[in-house]
């Protein structure tokens, strides 16, 4: 926003992948079974070509792509599935969490980058999210209602382009994907698929609660609705101690439902898990202090050393049988030993500057 540049964040759930892959992937029979009693309230009605065209143009246009973890079929495995179908590399792709705008809320982000900037609203809680919104401070230029599905997204952006906006947050469903990529482009703003945490902010009840919950993909989505109830769990927990305290040993447990324990537990289990799927963005691609690996094939040495050689990790390594080596220049992979066992233990040398090799690990 302060490069005044154009930018799409849009987030793939099971309806977006189901349209996605209709007759390339699936064939119609199976979504109409799996995704018929969601995807109307959603934006499609299948069989759409022309709504899976959309959705892969907005995915290879887009600047950030959220993508479900959940391994249940209609989400990362048909994710790969539909992009191979689709003639899409996902290497090509920036991507995150699907519910990386759930997180970005629990940790405040929103707030602070709506934060003296001109916010547009597009969806169909657009004017009660607007409510909510402007009672926080934000400001409010705009609210673009109703969208009537993927086939509504010209109007749509026509009518949006109309306001002089910095941010702009879609609510939409499986249309919120070409209207941010399309109206980035138009009017050079930046766009969020916000989904359905527009409901949550406003305080409205969902369509289908658990529908939702199939929708946003994610044990993480199921968290953050179950975190409204911690301060009425916590508040019950304290009672129950006080009046604990009062009528003595024997009154000291708890007392607490079970239903607002299985809340607490599955806010703190989605909690946990978000916190460490970030912690794994962050990290990866990053490098090991050290690594070192012993290949349990018996009388092997030809192999293990092939696949040593196929595998040379980018810093060095710690074996077995010495200290850390010292980092210069290059990696060498070698077999150190064979073991009594016939196990073959692959590490690697690192070498410096001169023409001596550090062989002291093996």
């Amino acid at each position: 926003m302060r490069e005044k540049r154009p930018y799409a964040f849009i987030r793939l759930g099971d309806g977006e992948l189901m349209t996605l892959a209709q007759e390339v992937v699936l064939p119609i029979e199976e979504i109409q079974q799996a995704g018929g009693h969601f995807l109307p309230y959603a934006g499609v009605n299948i069989p759409d070509p022309a709504a899976r065209e959309a959705v892969a143009h907005a995915i290879r246009h887009a600047s950030l792509v959220g993508v479900p973890i959940s391994r249940r079929p209609y989400y990362q495995p048909l994710l790969f599935k539909a992009l191979r179908a689709h003639g899409i590399d996902v290497r090509s792709l920036r991507y995150t969490s699907s519910v990386m705008n759930y997180s970005l809320h629990e940790y405040g982000h929103f707030m602070r980058l709506m934060g003296g900037r001109r916010v547009l609203l597009v969806g169909n809680v657009a004017d009660r999210l607007a409510h909510a919104l402007i009672r926080q401070g934000i400001l409010i230029v705009g609210a673009v209602q109703p969208v009537n599905g993927v086939h509504d997204t010209p109007r749509v952006i026509e009518e949006a382009g109309r306001y002089d906006f910095d941010l702009a947050l879609v609510s939409a469903g499986i249309a919120a994907l070409p209207i941010c990529v399309n109206l980035a482009a138009a009017t050079g703003k930046v766009m969020i698929d916000f989904g359905h945490l527009a409901n949550h902010i406003a305080g409205l009840s969902r369509h289908n609660e658990r529908q939702s919950f199939e929708k946003e993909g994610d044990s993480m989505s199921i968290a953050l609705q179950l975190s409204s109830r911690q301060s009425a769990v916590r508040r019950r927990r304290a009672r129950s101690r006080g009046a604990g305290r009062r009528k003595g040993r024997q009154s000291k447990r708890l007392s607490v439902q079970p239903a607002a324990d299985a809340a607490e537990y599955g806010s703190g289990y989605g909690v946990g898990y978000r916190d460490g799927v970030q912690a794994g963005i962050q990290r990866f691609g990053g490098l090991f202090e050290g690594t070192s690996i012993v290949i349990p094939t018996y009388n092997q040495l030809p192999f293990c050393s092939n696949a040593s050689r196929a595998y040379r990790p980018a810093r060095g390594c710690r074996t077995k049988l010495s200290s850390w080596t010292t980092v210069r220049r290059t990696v060498r992979p070698r077999i150190c030993k064979v073991s009594e066992a016939g196990f073959a233990a692959a590490c690697w040398i690192r070498t410096g500057d001169s023409p001596e090799r550090s062989t002291s690990g093996c």
